[in-house]
């Protein structure tokens, strides 16, 4: 698997877009005509591609200035890109502990995506060939079966009395395992961190956070947002992520290192007596 990280090396910037044959005739008063000369670009360098291994060098499909990272399964790449290194996910001024919670769990779970349902389907060069057991499958959906039903019995607060909007559990149930095994990766990676460099900070001053509280705090910052309740109920109807609601509290109350961190009292709504897990603990 393959990390790819803000932008490509070589073909990018001022000088590279200046001595590009195809962006020459780019003008400022002529936005479909720099559309049009752009998908030229990217159409030409797909056909200059052909034959060469997926992977091998950063997909032009894929602009660094996006906020967005994922894996790519013909490429068996993750792409995170320049747009998504800012806050709330990214910044060299955070302590590590935050960062680790934000974009950690964040390339956690693209890292999970390589090895879930779609995954399953790519081996290591990008070829589509499934590389599961049949035993696989199974334990695969057996773990899954505990995240759709948590799912199926939730309902978001504020679309209480409208019982019509329901997001298929199944169609989401990928990115929500992602989720829940992607914080476990970056959490586990930052203890092993401190467990070589020592702990950061005790306390932070003026908020009486823990290093290992701020990890999940920002975590939870990560996706904070704010929508009416009708592009809330677009959202759940059209696309297969979790509302960011949902995200947040399934991936903590799931996490035996959340509870513990924040002493959680078993049985409470954050530290529920059945957690689900994909890899156990």
């Amino acid at each position: 698997m393959r990390l790819r990280i803000s932008h490509p090396e070589k073909g990018f910037g001022e000088d590279a877009l200046d001595n590009d044959p195809d962006l020459m005739n780019i003008t400022e008063d002529n936005y479909y005509k720099n559309v049009v000369l752009c998908m030229i670009r990217d159409y030409r360098q797909e056909l200059r591609n052909l034959g060469k291994t997926p992977g091998k060098s950063w997909n032009p499909r894929f602009p660094p200035n996006r906020v967005n990272a994922f894996y790519h399964p013909q490429e068996n790449t993750i792409y995170v890109l320049a747009g998504i290194l800012q806050q709330p996910m990214f910044s060299s001024r955070n302590l590590l502990a935050h960062n680790y919670g934000a974009i950690g769990s964040l390339i956690g779970h693209e890292i999970i995506h390589g090895f879930d349902a779609t995954g399953s389907q790519f081996d290591s060069h990008g070829n589509l060939r499934n590389w599961w057991e049949d035993e696989d499958k199974e334990r695969f959906q057996n773990a899954t079966q505990c995240f759709i039903d948590q799912y199926n019995n939730y309902t978001y607060p504020q679309l209480k009395g409208k019982t019509y909007v329901k997001q298929n559990a199944t169609n989401s149930v990928g990115e929500i395992v992602a989720d829940s095994c992607g914080i476990k990766q970056s959490y586990h990676a930052y203890r092993k961190l401190v467990s070589q460099v020592g702990e950061e900070e005790k306390l932070l001053s003026g908020l009486g956070l823990s290093p290992d509280q701020l990890f999940f705090v920002g975590y939870a910052q990560a996706w904070c947002s704010k929508e009416t309740n009708a592009a809330l109920i677009a959202r759940l109807l059209s696309r297969s992520h979790p509302h960011a609601t949902y995200r947040i509290l399934s991936t903590l109350w799931n996490f035996p290192e959340f509870s513990q961190t924040f002493n959680c009292s078993l049985g409470s709504p954050m530290n529920p007596e059945r957690k689900c897990s994909l890899f156990g603990d």
